[in-house]
């Protein structure tokens, strides 16, 4: 859900010096590292929550000419309806990324890159933290940790940024059935809602006991 496809190739001027003497040359280059160096910048500069597109963060470099320009506006439109993210000349705004799609077919926030991008960024902070809580006593004091962790240095801080309108964390009884607990098992849930749409995605999480096998895991599935 979060690939994509961004249109035309491009051509630049490169520089560089051969036995003290500049050289310059022309290439063709893929759009992606350019597309990829936008989107850094703008996750240091502005954060993660925010799309990469237009004046907004989508603006190359002035030595970037695009091979295939689309000829109109509705020329440019029909790429995005195809999901397909143009680099389009804009004239005097200069050549910017004019789309902010992933090729997700669904009727979904996650057609959107920078949403796509967000809940990568907030499954990878919680899976790693997941991950440290191996070894741990399953318990009421493990629940309450794991949910703190996850609301406070997690989601609360993309709340205060405005990446996300709400979100809730559970883990514990309200999450994991008795007899998923007796197999020393504990699920944890969190719900996120965008701003742009009323959605919740669901991600579930699961802390096996290490004297569990995979094959012990996958049975009570």
């Amino acid at each position: 859900f979060y690939l994509e496809m961004y249109y035309s190739w491009l051509e630049m001027q490169c520089n560089w010096i051969v036995n003290g003497e500049a050289k310059a040359k022309k290439v063709k280059v893929a759009p992606a590292n350019l597309v990829l160096n936008n989107v850094l910048t703008s996750w240091r500069e502005r954060g993660i929550q925010y799309p990469v597109a237009g004046d907004q963060g989508g603006v190359l470099p002035e030595t970037c000419k695009v091979l295939m320009n689309p000829k109109t506006k509705l020329e440019r439109d029909q790429l995005v309806q195809y999901r397909i993210n143009p680099i389009w000349d804009t004239g005097t705004r200069g050549v910017q990324i004019f789309g902010n799609e992933t090729l997700n077919a669904g009727y979904t926030d996650l057609n959107a890159a920078h949403i796509a991008r967000l809940l990568v960024y907030i499954r990878s902070q919680i899976d790693e933290y997941t991950e440290k809580l191996k070894f741990s006593i399953n318990s009421m004091f493990l629940w309450d940790k794991w949910k703190a962790y996850v609301s406070q240095y997690i989601l609360e801080p993309l709340m205060s940024s405005n990446a996300l309108k709400e979100y809730r964390v559970a883990m514990g009884t309200d999450t994991t059935s008795q007899e998923e607990i007796a197999n020393r098992q504990i699920n944890g849930r969190v719900q996120l809602i965008f701003w742009q749409s009323a959605e919740i995605f669901d991600l579930e999480y699961t802390v096996y006991s290490t004297s569990t096998t995979i094959d012990e895991a996958l049975a009570n599935v």
